[in-house]
């Protein structure tokens, strides 16, 4: 919901003050008051009311407006004069605006030229099915994992034997829209191999499968659909160049779950992301791990997502929700692969 605090400068306003706020109830999250040394009631009727309440000496009306627009905590902001109020219409309209649904985000990737946009759901290759979408994410969001269960321990299961170089540097950051982590690794070369991966929340992930460290953007976005509480689904929009036949990724046709042929046998000693986080049971228990330092994916996700719940409990957006259409019309993503010196 967008949250909206209402603003005024008041001096001896106690015969106005009283039908303005009232007319601000229904639609105000937050009313400031800043008032210029009133004589009268005003002081008095603004903090009965609750309201965040201001003394400044008056200098102009302009800059009293801003200096009260500044002491307000969120992003919209409506001005009123204490001897005004809101009219029947114009508070149902702002009524309207509070509820309105957030923008679909349109990503710079589908915007890219000389290119088409593919869409597929289902099962993700190799993928889980049988289990809460926040494995999933969660699994994603963890570098190593790639690492040591893709290369490591199953054997290669993406498209290039550098995926099983020991890492030179792993960076977590959060981002304005969620988080993403930067693996770095040194080539044979002698330059340097950095791989992005970006999750947006809530939940939008941007991956980056190589055949051979090159650099190049990310063309896919993919999701972790919630089923219900114990099942999920992939879902992917994939920008795909003209002239590019649509095919399997190296990555997939690596997967266990891609192979023709793949006994039970060779898929449980050779697990995929499917086993390892279905393998967790249907809801994990949290109580059960015992997290380390290599779980630093796993712990920011976490508390993004906390922080998520909190600001939705207090009637607040999360983080990835945008309500400006101007803004959700180009959404930057950062994701690739970067081979620098």
């Amino acid at each position: 919901m967008n949250r909206l605090s209402a603003c005024l400068i008041t001096f001896n306003e106690e015969h106005n003050l009283p039908r303005a706020l009232t007319s601000l109830a229904a639609i105000a999250d937050e009313i400031v008051v800043v008032d210029s040394g009133s004589t009268d009631r005003t002081a008095e009727i603004a903090k009965a009311q609750g309201v965040s309440f201001f003394e400044r000496r008056f200098t102009d009306h302009a800059d009293q407006k801003n200096y009260a627009a500044s002491r307000a905590s969120n992003d919209w902001i409506f001005l009123l004069d204490a001897d005004e109020e809101l009219s029947g219409e114009l508070r149902n309209s702002l009524l309207e605006w509070k509820k309105r649904e957030p923008e679909f985000p349109v990503y710079d990737i589908w915007q890219t030229a000389g290119g088409t946009l593919k869409a597929r759901m289902g099962p993700r290759v190799g993928g889980p099915v049988n289990c809460n979408w926040l494995q999933a994410e969660e699994n994603l969001m963890d570098a190593l994992h790639t690492f040591w269960l893709h290369t490591r321990h199953s054997g290669a299961q993406f498209p290039s034997q550098v995926y099983g170089i020991d890492p030179d540097a792993l960076q977590y950051e959060e981002t304005q829209m969620g988080m993403r982590f930067v693996l770095t690794r040194k080539l044979e070369t002698g330059k340097w191999w950095e791989l992005i991966w970006e999750m947006i929340m809530p939940l939008n992930v941007h991956l980056v499968y190589t055949d051979e460290p090159n650099t190049e953007r990310v063309r896919a976005v993919s999701y972790c659909v919630p089923v219900d509480d114990t099942h999920q689904l992939g879902a992917s929009i994939r920008w795909l160049p003209d002239g590019e036949p649509e095919a399997l990724s190296g990555r997939e046709q690596l997967a266990p779950g891609g192979r023709k042929n793949a006994s039970y046998e060779y898929i449980q000693r050779h697990p995929d992301d499917k086993e390892a986080v279905e393998g967790q049971g249907p809801i994990a228990l949290h109580g059960l791990e015992h997290l380390v330092t290599s779980d630093q994916g796993v712990m920011l996700f976490r508390n993004i997502l906390r922080k998520a719940t909190q600001a939705v409990a207090q009637g607040d957006d999360p983080k990835g929700i945008l309500r400006d259409p101007v803004r959700a019309s180009f959404v930057a993503t950062s994701a690739g692969s970067v081979v620098r010196d």
